[in-house]
C-alpha cells in the first residue's frame, strides 16, 4: 500500500492526544522516543490506532510550577 493512500482510519497526533487525554507534545515525544510508530503523508503525520492503543496511557509527569505550585502534564 502506498503511503499516499493510507486508509481514513489512521489518526492524527491531535486525535491520539484526545484518545489518551494528554498533550500533543506527549504523543510527539512517544514518536521521537520510538515508542509509537508514525507515518508521514505529505506534511501530516498519521498514526495507526492499534499502535496508539498499544502505547498504553502516557505517563503523567509532575512539573513544578513557577508560582510555587505543581502541575501534572
Amino acid at each position: 500500500m502506498s503511503t499516499s493512500t493510507l486508509p481514513e482510519q489512521y489518526w492524527t497526533i491531535p486525535r491520539a492526544a484526545e484518545f489518551w487525554d494528554c498533550s500533543e507534545l506527549t504523543i510527539r515525544r512517544a514518536i521521537w522516543d520510538g515508542r509509537l510508530k508514525a507515518r508521514k503523508v505529505g506534511r501530516v503525520i498519521r498514526l495507526d490506532p492499534r499502535d496508539v492503543a498499544k502505547l498504553g496511557a502516557p505517563i503523567k509527569v509532575y512539573r513544578p510550577a513557577t508560582n510555587g505550585g505543581g502541575d501534572l502534564d
